[in-house]
């Protein structure tokens, strides 16, 4: 899978139950990357793929995030997560945009996310899939950008 970054920073969390990694590279010209951030931190919070207590692996995140930042001199505004869990679910949900014979715009998609969004919650979700998606939103927060963050 090719990123194309915005900026030409492209930043990849791995949050792992031992070790949280953090890598930002500048897209150079011919296309590759040069890794100009890293960062990494023990764990915390997390146990055998699973969240056992969010403050603590939040402040792993952050304190990763930010010494990847500093070594970059970057702040970054997207990030590529990475998330391994003890037992990860997926949902397939089929969404329905009235667009009442109007043109499709770049608002379309944000629309669709935020309905996809409150059904899911309205949903009831097992623990490690609600603890990914808690660990995906700490890191989406650490990279200062949840609407564009990916995972």
């Amino acid at each position: 899978m090719r990123i194309a970054p915005r900026n030409g920073l492209v930043a990849a969390l791995d949050v792992g139950s031992t070790k949280i990694c953090c890598f930002i590279a500048r897209v150079t010209e011919d296309g590759r990357g040069r890794v100009t951030g890293i960062g990494h931190h023990l764990s915390r919070g997390l146990r055998g793929g699973s969240i056992i207590d969010m403050e603590a692996a939040e402040a792993a995140i952050l304190t990763t995030v930010h010494a990847a930042e500093q070594m970059a001199g970057e702040t970054i505004q997207e990030v590529v997560v990475n998330l391994s869990g003890g037992y990860p679910a997926s949902q397939t949900l089929g969404i329905e945009v009235a667009i009442a014979g109007h043109e499709i715009g770049d608002a379309a998609p944000s629309k669709a996310r935020t309905s996809a969004a409150s059904s899911t919650r309205s949903r009831s979700a097992t623990p490690s899939t609600a603890a990914a998606a808690s660990a995906t939103r700490a890191a989406c927060s650490a990279s200062g950008s949840a609407s564009t963050c990916m995972s």
